[in-house]
């Protein structure tokens, strides 16, 4: 439940970071995923599978927006892309019981330090990205407490 807690108020500073800014697609993104961890509060066992297959879904377009934006800088693309990737493989591996979770949880931890890095590299001029990457982020780091706590 305290987990549920901090994603749901990282996902509320992501929301009005991004709404703040200009461009559709990261706001599309930023709300779906915020909706994908507001819903985890009715705590019924199919909203939360919906919830898993959103952030999936979330997950691709964030893969695909880091692919296409010709704006973005190769540090920026490469931390989006990356934390897109090893979520979604992430969470398809746990759903299907395949192994090799552990390698793909530890994997969490280089997205986490890209954009930890492009965080201070930008310094107070944030880009567009960061409200969904926060989410992102926040989601990576509480798999990663949770995989080495329980």
């Amino acid at each position: 439940m305290l987990t549920a807690i901090i994603i749901s108020i990282i996902s509320c500073i992501g929301l009005v970071f991004s709404l703040t800014k200009k461009g559709l697609f990261q706001k599309f993104i930023t709300i779906g995923l915020a909706f994908s961890a507001f819903i985890v509060w009715a705590d019924n066992r199919d909203i939360i599978f919906v919830s898993i297959i959103l952030q999936l879904g979330f997950a691709l377009i964030s893969i695909i927006y880091a692919l296409i934006v010709k704006r973005l800088k190769f540090l920026d693309r490469i931390a989006i892309g990356s934390i897109g990737i090893t979520l979604m493989l992430g969470t398809i591996w746990i759903i299907q019981r395949y192994p090799g979770q552990a390698k793909l949880r530890l994997a969490l931890t280089i997205p986490i330090i890209l954009f930890l890095w492009t965080t201070v590299k930008h310094g107070r001029q944030q880009p567009r990205e960061f409200g969904f990457m926060l989410i992102w982020t926040s989601l990576a780091i509480v798999q990663l407490i949770n995989y080495f706590i329980l």
